[in-house]
C-alpha cells in the first residue's frame, strides 16, 4: 500500500489549488506541464507526454494556464517538499517620456542692473524611453527678451537637463517694484513637452551716491501719481477722502502722497517742465500739512525740498493750511523762479548737497483738521497742469 499523496500548487495570486488526495494502489501519478505563454503561466497535463507528444489532458476541468509559484509535494508523513517556479515574465517596456520643467527662484533685483541668467531644470520620468531628439528650449514673448538654449547633459541619456535663459538688457527702470514673467517651454522629439513660468521683480534701485536724506515711509499710500512722460497736462479734478491725524482712523487715511515721477527724456519734464497742482478742500472744511520731499510720506526737513504749508513753520514761502499750490520747474532754477517754485532733477542730474537724482519726488499731504467733528472725514481736491519750458 503507498501512503497517501498530494500536490499543492500555489498560485501568483495567492489562491491553491490540489491534485487528488490517495491515487489508486500500485498506480503511476503522472503529471507534466505545457507551456509556458507568453507571461509565464503554465498548463497541469495529466497522464505523460511520452513516448509520443500528446494533446495536453488537463487536471482541471477549465484548463486555464496558471501563474504558478510553487509546488508542495506531501508523502505520507515524509516531510514535504516544496519546489519554487520562476516565471519567466517579460518586463513591459517603459512608458513614452513626459518632460517637467521647473522654473527657479529669482531674487528682486534693482533697475538698471544686468538682467540674471535663469536656469530651468528639465525632467523625464524614470523609467521612460529616450526622446528620439535632442533637448529643446524657447521662451515666450517677453518684455525682458530673454532667449533660452538647452544647457548641461543630454534628455537622451539623461533623465535630466537644463534649459538657460539669457537676455542682453538691463533691468527695465522702474518706480516701484514691478513683476515681470518668462515662460519657457522644453520640448524633444518624441516626448510630450513641458513649460514653466519663472517670475522676476524689478525693483527702484537707490541713488548710486550721494545722500537721499530720507527714507521711504511704505505705510503712507500713493493717492495718485503723475509720470511727467505719459500723464496728460492738463490734470482734471480729482477728490481724496481723508482722516484726522492722531485720531486713529485708518480708513481712509489720514496721511496721503502723490508721485511726480520726473522723465529723463525731452528736457526732463516731458509736458510738465513747468507744473502746478492746486490742493484745496472740497467737502468738509480741513486744514492740511503739505510737503514735497525725496521720500514717500515724510514731512521733516532731511529730504525735504518745499514747504508748502506745514504746522508751526514759518518760512517765507509757507502757504495757507486750507488751499495751497505745489509748484514746480524741472532742471532749471531761473532767475524769476518764485519762491514758491521747486525744482525737481531728472534722473541722473546730481543736486547741491550730492544726491544723484532718481527723478522720483513726493507730494506729502495729512490732515491736520476736519470741521464735521472727531473722527470723521473732510475731502480734497486736486486739480492743475503743465507746460514747456
Amino acid at each position: 500500500m503507498v501512503p497517501a499523496c498530494q500536490i499543492e500548487f500555489t498560485l501568483a495570486n495567492g489562491t491553491t489549488r490540489l491534485l487528488p488526495v490517495d491515487p489508486p494502489l500500485d498506480a503511476d501519478y503522472r503529471l507534466y506541464f505545457r507551456g509556458a505563454d507568453n507571461r509565464g503561466n503554465l498548463r497541469v497535463c495529466a497522464d505523460a507526454p511520452w513516448p509520443t507528444p500528446t494533446n495536453c489532458k488537463p487536471v482541471w476541468n477549465d484548463g486555464m494556464s496558471l501563474a504558478i509559484s510553487s509546488i508542495r509535494v506531501s508523502i505520507g508523513t515524509t516531510a514535504p517538499a516544496v519546489a519554487q517556479v520562476t516565471r519567466n515574465v517579460p518586463i513591459p517596456p517603459p512608458p513614452s517620456p513626459i518632460l517637467t520643467v521647473t522654473a527657479p527662484t529669482v531674487a528682486p533685483i534693482n533697475s538698471a542692473t544686468a538682467l540674471p541668467a535663469l536656469t530651468f531644470t528639465v525632467t523625464r520620468q524614470n523609467p521612460s524611453t529616450a526622446p528620439s531628439g535632442g533637448l529643446v528650449c524657447s521662451a515666450s514673448a517677453n518684455t525682458l527678451n530673454y532667449s533660452c538654449s538647452a544647457s548641461g547633459t543630454s534628455i537622451i541619456p539623461s533623465t535630466s537637463a537644463a534649459c538657460v535663459c539669457t537676455s542682453s538688457l538691463a533691468a527695465p527702470g522702474v518706480t516701484f517694484a514691478t513683476p515681470y514673467t518668462v515662460q519657457v517651454t522644453a520640448s524633444a522629439a518624441g516626448a510630450t513637452q513641458g513649460s514653466a513660468t519663472a517670475a522676476l521683480t524689478v525693483q527702484p534701485a537707490p541713488p548710486p551716491s550721494g545722500n537721499r536724506g530720507c527714507t521711504d515711509d511704505l505705510s503712507v499710500p500713493v493717492i495718485e501719481e503723475i509720470n511727467f512722460a505719459t500723464t496728460s497736462a492738463n490734470f482734471m479734478e480729482a477728490t481724496y477722502d481723508f482722516s484726522t491725524v492722531r485720531e486713529g482712523v485708518s480708513n481712509p487715511q489720514s496721511v496721503g502722497a502723490v508721485r511726480l515721477v520726473v522723465t529723463s527724456a525731452n528736457g526732463g519734464g516731458g509736458q510738465w517742465q513747468i507744473g502746478s497742482l492746486q490742493i484745496s478742500a472740497k467737502f468738509g472744511a480741513s486744514d492740511f500739512d503739505g510737503v514735497i520731499s525725496r521720500c514717500r510720506g515724510q514731512f521733516g526737513p532731511s529730504g525735504r525740498e518745499q514747504v508748502l504749508s506745514l504746522s508751526g513753520y514759518r518760512g517765507p514761502e509757507s502757504q495757507g493750511a486750507t488751499i495751497f499750490f505745489a509748484g514746480w520747474i524741472v532742471n532749471t532754477r531761473r532767475p524769476s523762479t518764485s519762491i514758491f517754485d521747486t525744482l525737481l532733477l531728472a534722473p541722473g542730474v546730481t543736486a547741491q548737497d550730492g544726491w544723484l537724482s532718481d527723478g522720483i519726488y513726493y507730494i506729502n499731504l495729512r490732515q491736520i483738521y476736519c470741521s464735521v467733528g472727531f473722527g470723521s472725514t473732510c475731502t480734497r481736491a486736486i486739480r492743475g497742469g503743465g507746460s514747456v519750458l
